[in-house]
């Protein structure tokens, strides 16, 4: 079983439509990140529902900020990406559903634009026990055999 915590800083840059306000300033370095633990549950579920919450709340987040992502959250390119970046590409995958309820949590107290990449959400994955058979894995997952 394979398990990899990702950020998505390096998925997603963020770049503001307007100026927006910087919110603490210099001393927000100081303030403790209350999302610094990723959440993880132990329970895993299949990665379309989890591609689904995590770019809904992003895309949701960027339109009330004014922010413009690129590239823009979609499914299933955005949780290709990760999957690409841990080495398990073609494989079936889960992600832990604390990591993904903490990352919805996380996008929703954005207050500007550079937080996308300033404060990334960590998602856990792992190969499904299924191995390659993917039909629990949601209907944008790899078919078995390839």
């Amino acid at each position: 079983m394979i398990r990899a915590a990702l950020a998505l800083a390096c998925l997603s840059v963020a770049a503001c439509s307007s100026s927006g306000t910087e919110v603490g300033g210099t001393d927000a370095a100081i303030v403790p990140d209350p999302f610094a633990d990723a959440g993880a549950s132990g329970a895993y579920g299949d990665r379309a529902s989890a591609c689904a919450r995590v770019t809904a709340a992003m895309n949701a987040k960027a339109a009330e900020l004014g922010c413009s992502l690129s590239p823009a959250p979609e499914c299933p390119a955005y949780v290709d990406r990760i999957e690409a970046a841990a080495a398990l590409t073609g494989r079936c995958i889960e992600y832990d559903l604390g990591t993904v309820a903490t990352c919805e949590k996380r996008v929703a107290a954005y207050t500007q634009c550079s937080d996308f990449s300033a404060r990334p959400c960590s998602l856990s994955v792992r190969e499904s026990k299924s191995g390659t058979n993917c039909a629990d894995a949601g209907a944008d997952a790899p078919t078995e055999g390839g």
